[in-house]
């Protein structure tokens, strides 16, 4: 919410934040329950998600084939909905060993499916393989197909990208340099669409908003992310180079501003950086900056809401030791960095909500404990912010707002209450700098607390009468801190 407040000097400047918001003004600390130890034998990548159809989320991981040294496992944890995972079962992978692992419904049978990309040593070389296994919808997976590309393949991406309803697939190879394309013919099996120039992380979003998917590659060893456009009938354009740090590893889509279009995060080795890529409309992309993470995140980038604040959070796994969570402000900007330990090598990882609680939690393949590591998150719960004014209604300067707002869950239902207090503390100026103490009109709310008032929507909600005198034209947040919490939200107004 945002609150008007009198000024006395000055303010400090603060991208505004707008409608369903909560801003951490203050950090909020992040925090993960001690690991809990699944024993695998070398596990590296997974993919979580409800393979069983119990409504619990399940975890896969590529593990290593004891009697033939190689990462031809994989094992299969089904999980029981309270943030555990019950005993894994074990399915043998054909041919080379798998490096990355992705889930679909490739046969339109309403059950997960999943492909294998197949490029790590064997004692033939490496491998330039492809598996796909059928799954049961009971937790159980057959080989469907496996078959050989041009190359050592290393990472995969599914995405429709001739959108007929049938997901097909895009695999990155390292020494051909290229990314191999297959289109799903719904059965389980591919056909063979093309190559495209590029090699490293991929991900798969419409960029354009033409209703396409596009290809985002990371370019390993470059220092640029390339976007190949999609036609919609499996084809792809020449691609467009965005500048980013020396080497790039992994990539990961999400709107990390809020504004409806999908951004880029890419993890960066040289410099143990995480940049954000803000999306201006068609292929036109924005730095938001670059945010130092652990040593050497060459794990796995991973996006989720960490903290429940309703904006985009990032986390890197780290082969030093470490997942580092990024929060996000909502406008792109990664702000407070948490660095959780770990063992060394953590060689991929995922953000699951294991047990339903609402918040992702913490899977990561440990390599020196040979264990799938679970670590819980129990981060304090944070209200969302419903607005119940305009905040781009601008108001002239002097006048007095009503700050109207609800305190909500994460789907916008109402937990205002007179039982908790909602205390103004600051005002922030986007475009302005003045800066003072709050001041409502009046002395309608003593000690700068919002007033509860239960006639405000449908079951009550919270009102600050604030004064903009000493205001100039521009854009401004109100903070503020609710009682149980230790953060700080905001909320924006208007002044012209």
């Amino acid at each position: 919410m945002y609150l008007s407040l009198r000024l006395m000097d000055g303010w400090l400047g603060r991208t505004a934040v707008f409608m369903l918001l909560a801003v951490p003004a203050i950090a909020q600390q992040i925090s993960f329950k001690p690991a809990v130890n699944y024993p695998v034998p070398v596990p590296v990548q997974m993919v979580a998600a409800d393979f069983n159809h119990d409504g619990k989320v399940d975890v896969v991981v590529i593990t290593l084939a004891p009697s033939q040294n190689t990462l031809n496992n994989f094992a299969f944890f089904a999980g029981n909905g309270d943030g555990t995972l019950q005993p894994p079962v074990t399915f043998s992978i054909p041919g080379a060993g798998a490096d990355t692992v992705a889930a679909a419904d490739f046969n339109g049978d309403g059950n997960l499916d999943l492909v294998f990309a197949q490029g790590t040593s064997t004692p033939f070389g490496f491998g330039n393989q492809v598996s796909v296994f059928l799954g049961d919808g009971k937790g159980g997976f057959t080989l469907s197909t496996h078959f050989t590309t041009g190359g050592t393949d290393t990472v995969v991406a599914i995405g429709d990208f001739n959108l007929d309803g049938k997901p097909d697939l895009a695999i990155a190879s390292w020494d051909a340099w290229e990314i191999f394309l297959y289109l799903g013919v719904g059965d389980g099996t591919f056909v063979g669409a093309g190559t495209l120039s590029a090699f490293g992380d991929l991900a798969v979003a419409d960029l354009n908003n033409d209703g396409n998917p596009d290809i985002v590659a990371t370019v390993h060893g470059g220092s640029a992310i390339l976007v190949f456009p999609g036609d919609g009938t499996g084809n792809f354009g020449p691609p467009v180079s965005l500048p980013v740090g020396t080497n790039p590893s992994w990539v990961a889509i999400g709107d990390f501003n809020g504004d409806g279009k999908p951004d880029i995060a890419c993890t960066i080795d040289s410099s143990a950086s995480v940049t954000v890529l803000l999306n201006q409309g068609g292929f036109s992309f924005a730095s938001a900056g670059n945010f130092q993470v652990g040593n050497q995140p060459d794990g796995k980038l991973v996006v989720a809401d960490f903290n429940h604040d309703g904006n985009l959070d990032v986390a890197t796994f780290n082969f030093s030791g470490s997942v580092t969570v990024l929060t996000g402000d909502g406008s792109g900007h990664l702000g407070n960095r948490f660095d959780i330990p770990i063992s060394l090598w953590a060689n991929g990882g995922a953000a699951p909500d294991l047990n339903g609680d609402g918040l992702p939690d913490l899977v990561v393949p440990d390599q020196i404990k040979n264990a799938v590591s679970v670590l819980i998150n129990n981060t304090a719960r944070l209200y969302n912010v419903c607005l119940l004014y305009d905040p781009t209604k601008a108001v002239k300067s002097g006048a007095t707002i009503p700050i109207k707002l609800q305190l909500c869950d994460s789907s916008g239902n109402d937990e205002s209450s007179s039982s908790v207090t909602v205390h103004a503390i600051s005002i922030t100026g986007v475009s302005a700098s003045i800066s003072g103490t709050v001041e409502d009109s009046g002395n309608a709310n003593p000690d700068n607390n919002f007033r509860f008032d239960a006639t405000l929507g449908t079951t009550g909600g919270y009102i600050f009468n604030l004064k903009t005198t000493g205001l100039s034209t521009g854009k401004y947040n109100v903070n503020f801190t609710v009682t149980g919490d230790s953060s700080a939200y905001a909320a924006a107004f208007q002044v012209k």
